[in-house]
């Protein structure tokens, strides 16, 4: 038996028997015949990084973020509380808008470039920001909407006019900001996004009254919509132009596509015909539900969303408010490989050191870098000499050797052999900037953002690829939200997927030998942890959220949990915990003591993790944890790893493979007998 089983990764969420995956998380399938660890998420903003240089608290990075635009020259991020110009260079620095002629930022907010202008609405008000970092709003161009109602915008394909949500109604400006006509749409229905595709405006709403929300299509002439089209759910949470249609994601937990009459299904979230509600309770007045207004973009075949996982219900009705094969996060759709998880989202961040000594092809930071051998580094030299200022160079850490000291290489493969540049001069402001090695990112967010497909401005390759995409996160305490402004960066990652169940040959099978088919697993922290298991056991994957402060970290390797505010005797010695909120968010390990002399258990994992304090949420499951297999397993042809499985026998067997560093995977194979 193989995966994949038609030469290409399939991930289905229909089940543990269709497909070859059921379950990712920060996997990428685009290579054909080839599952790689996607790009490592890398907070480019956030309430704690203010810009290029230093941490700092900035406030306007609350709630989530909103949307993210690009002209010929900048970005624009747009939050609930602040907009704010960014820097598309080496530095990627954000500055706040000035608050002069702001509209009333809110979850009603959006913004969109119109006549070569941003604008953004909120409030009563629709303000037109020029270009420039520290230009104010030029004025506000509309006033008079209505205050509890969002207020999508939209610049239309053909004509130029803008369109604008109010409640119940679209208004159409032009560029002279008169009012051309309004668009009335049943009372029960808000707009809540809004697109244009050739002559037709599409607008997308919620049903106030938690009945079936319509896609109603209009021209932009008449007062009244041509059709409007039930779309099987009581929000369409966000929509845009993918493979030449309009797409919509509803809060059902379907992508559908509008083929001129109706919908096709495009594919489903995990969510989507289960008992369980993914429908948002946010207030009517807010763009964002589990995915917000734009939090869904498309580029060419690839369809991005940023989605809002957890579900709607109680957190002490099983299974809570998380689903496993659900993650929160980017995920990304294409025709060829189906839906899966890309990227979680985080507040980890690069980190930047002025350079204090060079010597001997070696640079001193005045701290510990954290970096690891092969970690992309981005220089900025003043005064050294044999580096190029906007270059990645990738570190040689020696082994042993201080952790303020590096040298660094052309590419990751001179890295990995020690060939080095060499460095002269003496430092004065130089500085580098290094994309850390991180986690898994976190499964629950306060609320969904926005995701943004680079077009022809986009930042250096090392601030990320591909993607913009934002949320607001829970802090280490559980009780803050901050938002993070994220992309794909380039530094080592951590991942996982679940394979479908292989099935026995017989009632009853042995499952002998396990292989693995390698392309690329090379450093020294490359790992790929291989966890199977051949039953469910009752009473897991424990239920997730916890009320109150839940599970608190007593070291590395301990955590202490009451057993009165989290279902979780039926835990075990040897399962997997994955933390899924709050402090060490993402991080799996497994259970090697529970001490259950109290009716707070004190637990003891066989990982350390890298924060020893904090407030969390953890979902406890059986798998076992068979083994860790680096470049040392390898067989000679350096292609595959071949290994025996201890006893394993039964009607099915599961895999869980979990990814670190820069692992990609070609496929398995498993071979069997039947147990007589």
């Amino acid at each position: 038996m193989k995966l994949p089983a038609q030469g290409s990764w399939i991930s289905s969420q229909a089940g543990d028997t269709f497909g070859d995956i059921v379950a990712s998380r920060n996997i990428d399938l685009n290579d054909s015949g080839k599952l790689k660890l996607a790009r490592k998420a890398m907070a480019l903003f956030s309430y704690g990084i203010s810009g290029s240089a230093a941490a700092g608290e900035d406030p306007g990075f609350q709630g989530t973020v909103l949307n993210v635009l690009t002209d010929d020259t900048y970005g624009y991020i747009l939050t609930p509380t602040t907009q704010f110009v960014m820097q598309m260079d080496n530095s990627v620095a954000a500055i706040e808008t000035p608050a002069t002629n702001k509209p009333t930022y809110g979850f009603d907010s959006d913004s969109e470039i119109f006549n070569g202008i941003v604008h953004v609405s909120g409030g009563q008000y629709v303000s037109a920001l020029p270009a420039g970092t520290s230009a104010p709003y030029s004025g506000r161009v509309i006033s008079g909407l209505s205050t509890t109602v969002p207020h999508p915008l939209c610049a239309l394909a053909n004509k130029p006019l803008l369109a604008v949500g109010n409640g119940s109604e679209v208004k159409i400006y032009n560029t002279s900001y008169s009012n051309t006509v309004s668009i009335a749409l049943p009372a029960q229905f808000y707009a809540t996004s809004i697109r244009s595709r050739g002559n037709n405006i599409y607008i997308g709403t919620r049903h106030i009254y938690g009945g079936e929300a319509r896609l109603f299509i209009a021209n932009g002439s008449a007062t009244t919509p041509d059709n409007g089209y039930g779309c099987g759910a009581d929000w369409i949470y966000s929509q845009c132009e993918y493979q030449a249609r309009m797409c919509i994601v509803t809060s059902a937990g379907q992508i559908r596509s509008f083929n001129g009459g109706g919908f096709d299904e495009v594919a489903n979230f995990p969510v989507y015909k289960t008992p369980f509600s993914w429908a948002s309770t946010n207030p009517n007045s807010y763009l964002v539900g589990r995915v917000a207004n734009r939090g869904m973009t498309a580029s060419g075949d690839f369809l991005y969303l940023c989605i809002d996982g957890s579900l709607n219900q109680g957190a002490g009705v099983y299974p809570g408010q998380f689903l496993a094969n659900q993650p929160s996060g980017l995920w990304e759709f294409t025709t060829k490989s189906g839906l899966f998880h890309k990227a979680a989202i985080g507040f980890n961040s690069r980190l930047r050191f002025t350079v204090s000594a060079a010597n001997s092809g070696y640079i001193t930071t005045p701290t510990a870098h954290q970096a690891q051998t092969g970690d992309p580094v981005l220089a900025n030299p003043v005064a050294l000499t044999g580096l190029t200022a906007g270059q990645v160079y990738y570190a040689i850490v020696d082994s042993g050797a201080s952790t303020t000291t590096m040298r660094l290489a052309l590419s990751p493969a001179d890295a990995y052999a020690g060939k080095y540049v060499s460095i002269g001069g003496t430092p004065t402001t130089d500085y580098v900037v290094v994309d850390r090695y991180e986690t898994f990112g976190t499964d629950f967010l306060s609320y969904p953002g926005a995701v943004f497909a680079f077009g022809r401005l986009k930042p250096s390759s090392f601030f990320g690829t591909e993607v913009f995409f934002g949320a607001g996160l829970y802090d280490t305490t559980l009780t803050l939200y901050k938002a993070a402004l994220c992309s794909l960066g380039m530094a080592r990652n951590r991942g996982q997927f679940t394979t479908v169940r292989f099935p026995a040959l017989g009632i009853e099978d042995l499952f002998n030998r396990l292989t693995a088919f390698v392309d690329s697993l090379n450093l020294d922290s490359d790992q790929i942890i291989v966890k199977f298991r051949t039953h469910k056991r009752f009473g897991l994957p424990s239920p997730a959220a916890f009320s109150g402060n839940g599970a608190t970290w007593t070291s590395a390797t301990t955590f202490t949990i009451d057993t009165n505010t989290k279902d979780v005797k039926s835990m075990a010695v040897g399962d997997e915990i994955t933390v899924i909120k709050g402090a060490n968010a993402g991080y799996t390990a497994h259970i090697t003591v529970i001490d259950t002399s109290s009716s707070t258990y004190v637990v003891t994992i066989d990982e350390s993790m890298p924060t020893t304090s904090g407030n969390f949420d953890f979902v406890a499951d059986y798998w076992i944890k068979w083994q860790a297999w680096t470049a040392s397993n390898l067989a000679d042809m350096k292609s595959a790893i071949k290994k025996t499985l201890p006893g394993a026998k039964g009607n099915w067997v599961q895999f869980k493979f979990e990814l670190r560093g820069h692992v990609i995977l070609e496929g398995t194979e498993l071979d069997t007998q039947p147990n007589q």
